[in-house]
């Protein structure tokens, strides 16, 4: 008695203990009777399972087993197939019976041993038929093929990105880049790729005035980042898509985004930088004190990072909000603080300070 193993549906016996099934009458036995043979089969607890399974282990020959277990299992056939040639005796179907036979075997063991390297289905046989009907070398190619696609696409990414940051006019890049995003993610390539092509979209499409488009592909960039904790991603996005909030006005909104980022902050000049962009919308929503609080915060981060520019910067926005409230005296006390960081400052932070100062009188 056979023992039948049961493997995600599919049960086979093993290859010695093959199940006779179908008979077939051999002539060749001595006795002039025709003997009966039987051919293995592999038997499955389900019709339709044993279907799928020859398909999937055999690939197009399913078909010819079909074909074969048909024919064989014919009664008819000896009597459809008997014929003369000459002066011979007459030929029966008991010939073709005996190769239909021995095909049909050959299946079958070849069933049972696909079986035995890949009883699930999974595709890590490596047979000659693979799952879908592909083979092994079509897989690898295919495989192949997508490595180089992508590979291609993180070139053309970095190409892209390369050239929206330099170019002024950035229309036509943008256009380009956007097809490129539909391409990286159709091609499923993620990672860092993706997340730094949507950063570059994204901080291109304000200079276009497609402001609502920023903040869609800036919060996919946020969220991809994050998931894959990519820091430094992370925090670009974040202060981008801030940026382009308060740009159009949504300066609570903005607000939020920034602080949810603070805690992640993994240095000083990402804290100052956050403080900093929280004071300016704060004073945009003429909330001075609060601004206040944040830009003193920002000037203190930012020396502890030695960042010369984020502090001046800070500074000079408080200088502005003491001004814009007429409050002189804080103002030029504040205006002081800025001295040190002028020999190493950006040329446009020095031109701001110069037009405070002379706004101040002084």
């Amino acid at each position: 008695m056979s023992t039948n193993r049961n493997i995600t549906g599919d049960q086979f016996p093993e290859l010695e203990e093959l199940v006779p099934a179908l008979s077939l009458r051999d002539g060749s036995a001595g006795s002039g009777q025709p003997q009966v043979t039987s051919v293995p089969t592999i038997t499955l607890s389900n019709p339709k399972n044993s279907k799928s399974a020859t398909k999937r282990l055999l690939g197009g020959l399913s078909r010819d087993k079909e074909f074969l277990v048909s024919l064989v299992g014919r009664q008819s056939l000896r009597r459809q197939l008997q014929t003369t040639e000459g002066g011979e005796a007459p030929t029966s179907g008991a010939l073709v019976e005996s190769v239909a036979k021995e095909a049909l075997t050959s299946l079958q063991h070849l069933e049972s041993f696909m079986w035995q390297r890949d009883p699930g289905g999974g595709g890590t046989g490596g047979g000659p038929v693979g799952q879908g009907g592909k083979t092994v070398l079509q897989k690898e190619r295919e495989k192949k093929e997508k490595a180089r696609m992508k590979a291609t696409l993180r070139r053309r990414v970095t190409i892209v990105l390369d050239q929206l940051q330099q170019e002024e006019d950035v229309e036509g890049r943008l256009l380009e880049a956007e097809e490129l995003l539909g391409e990286v993610r159709a091609a499923g390539v993620g990672g860092r790729v993706l997340c730094r092509l949507l950063l570059g979209v994204g901080m291109a499409l304000p200079k276009c005035n497609r402001h609502e488009d920023a903040v869609a592909v800036l919060t996919d960039a946020v969220h991809l980042a994050r998931a894959s904790e990519f820091n430094e991603e992370e925090h670009v996005a974040v202060e981008a898509l801030g940026r382009t909030l308060a740009v159009r006005g949504q300066h609570p909104e903005a607000v939020a985004v920034w602080e949810r980022r603070i805690p992640a902050a993994t240095s000083s000049r990402q804290r100052a930088s956050l403080f900093l962009l929280i004071a300016k919308s704060y004073f945009a929503m003429r909330k001075v004190e609060t601004g206040r609080f944040y830009g003193t915060k920002s000037v203190k981060e930012a020396d502890d990072g030695n960042d010369n520019n984020t502090a001046l910067s800070a500074l000079l926005a408080l200088v502005e909000a003491d001004a814009r409230q007429e409050n002189s005296e804080a103002a030029l006390k504040t205006l002081e603080k800025c001295s040190p960081h002028l020999p190493s400052a950006s040329p446009d932070l020095v031109q701001e300070y110069n037009v405070l100062k002379n706004q101040l009188g002084t």
